[in-house]
């Protein structure tokens, strides 16, 4: 299985919120399996309210990840790990066995700061990364010079993901927002972000099957 982590160093970017979006999105067309290793199991207690049974939801520490690996190597499908915040050895754990690194940024000063000891965790493991801009304002002038800075520390997503109400209410009841408005803003976000998400998860996975053969 391709594996996906969300981690950011700093709290309340929005990792929750955006593991279960693209966990939803990914599985339209493939077994995803979410993976909760934050302790306050906000992850976990969305998937419990959710009518459907996928994604599927296992609850693990950041170091037993590993080991969750091996029970489905070989398989086809995504895990998508939710990571928590503040907690550089867990975050470190999960980077090992991750193949993209989706760092959620807020677009304010003190959050763009934050953000270099994921970016570290995520180079020194020789793992690729991508930041996402999370909970921006519409049309805020702070938006754009949040994605200039960015890019200085590494690549950016081509999505925005904004401050919008169909994230906060499809979280309080164990939904997406492509499923209360499939043809709302919040959920053109998150399609634009798992297309490149998944595109630079497929590039990853065919570098390594590369690899293999040339063994």
């Amino acid at each position: 299985m391709r594996t996906l982590a969300i981690a950011a160093q700093k709290g309340g970017t929005g990792k929750t919120t955006i593991a279960a979006h693209l966990a939803v999105a990914a599985s339209a067309k493939q077994r995803v399996v979410l993976v909760d290793t934050d302790k306050q199991g906000s992850l976990t207690a969305w998937q419990q309210d959710r009518a459907s049974e996928t994604p599927e939801l296992v609850t693990v520490g950041a170091f037993e990840l590993g080991r969750e690996l091996q029970s489905v190597q070989g398989e086809d499908g995504l895990l998508v790990v939710d990571t928590p915040p503040q907690a550089t050895d867990a975050i470190r754990a999960v980077i090992q066995v991750a193949d993209l690194v989706l760092i959620p940024v807020k677009p304010s000063a003190l959050d763009i700061r934050a953000v270099d000891t994921t970016r570290e965790l995520a180079e020194k493991a020789g793992k690729p990364y991508l930041f996402v801009l999370s909970q921006a304002l519409p049309r805020a002038s702070m938006t754009a010079q949040a994605i200039d800075v960015l890019r200085t520390y590494g690549p950016v997503a081509d999505a925005v993901l904004h401050s919008r109400v169909d994230y906060a209410a499809s979280m309080a009841d164990g939904r997406a927002a492509s499923e209360i408005a499939p043809n709302g803003k919040a959920a053109g976000e998150i399609a634009v972000l798992w297309k490149q998400v998944n595109g630079m998860l497929a590039k990853q996975h065919d570098g390594k099957t590369s690899k293999k053969v040339r063994k």
